[in-house]
């Protein structure tokens, strides 16, 4: 029986049975190689925020958090920051250890000693403010294995897919493909002018006041920010389409 498997975990199973002698390896079936092969999931990476296999960890004697899954605990500022570093790191030519590191600093960050604030922000991790403190942050974080910035990288691409997926059909530009999500900005209901993408937007929200002054809005809940721009965009589009029937409707009278 003969079962597929990724071209990494069929590399590792054959370094694993390569130290055993000629014979063993022979009387070994498709079978116990598929098997052999479940063992080793993790091998088979691929992006995805709904699971966290390493939830928070210890270095240095402090305690880290990662976001909770689907970024459920994200604030409005970390979801754009961590993007620029994702995409500094897919798009330079060469291994681009510092952007990494920074995008790691920015999702996790350390445990937050106020417990009553954790409960408030459903966070335990604490809040993030400016690139200066990701930038410390990832000095600190120095000589982690690179399982860490692995599960960082993918847990983003993985929300970036989210994102587009949930939002996707109401924010941004285009609907071409899931793949291109590398434009993931949302946009004004007329975009005639620059688009400063999230931090853009960020502003307008700040200008209604729903979530508070910009400093409030960046501190605010991510997927609350989407869901308040998403309830605007479909307001603003029932409104544009009540305008020419409301039109049609007086006509008809006169």
């Amino acid at each position: 029986m003969a079962l597929p498997r990724p071209a990494a975990q069929r590399r590792i199973v054959a370094d694993l049975l390569s130290d055993l002698p000629w014979s063993a390896r022979q009387r070994l079936s498709d079978l116990d190689r598929a098997g052999l092969a479940l063992l080793l999931e993790w091998a088979n990476a691929s992006p995805d925020c709904e699971t966290v296999p390493l939830p928070h960890f210890t270095h240095k004697g402090v305690m880290y958090h990662f976001p909770k899954p689907k970024g459920s605990n994200m604030t409005c500022i970390e979801f754009p920051m961590a993007d620029e570093y994702y995409q500094d790191f897919i798009a330079a030519e060469k291994p681009d250890q510092h952007s990494l590191m920074c995008l790691l600093a920015t999702l996790v960050r350390e445990q937050n000693p106020d417990p009553a604030e954790v409960l408030r922000m459903g966070d335990a991790r604490v809040a993030l403010y400016s690139r200066e403190e990701v930038e410390a942050r990832a000095s600190r974080l120095a000589g982690l294995p690179p399982e860490y910035c692995l599960q960082a990288l993918l847990w983003f691409a993985g929300m970036k897919k989210y994102v587009h997926r949930v939002y996707g059909a109401w924010l941004f530009d285009s609907q071409d493909d899931e793949e291109e999500e590398e434009d993931e900005v949302p946009q004004k209901t007329a975009n005639t002018g620059p688009n400063f993408g999230w931090w853009g937007i960020y502003q307008s929200v700040a200008e209604s006041g729903v979530f508070g002054n910009l400093g409030q809005v960046h501190q605010a809940a991510f997927h609350d920010v989407c869901v308040y721009l998403v309830r605007k965009r479909v307001e603003a589009e029932q409104h544009t389409s009540a305008v020419p029937a409301a039109g049609v409707k007086h006509s008809d009278d006169e």
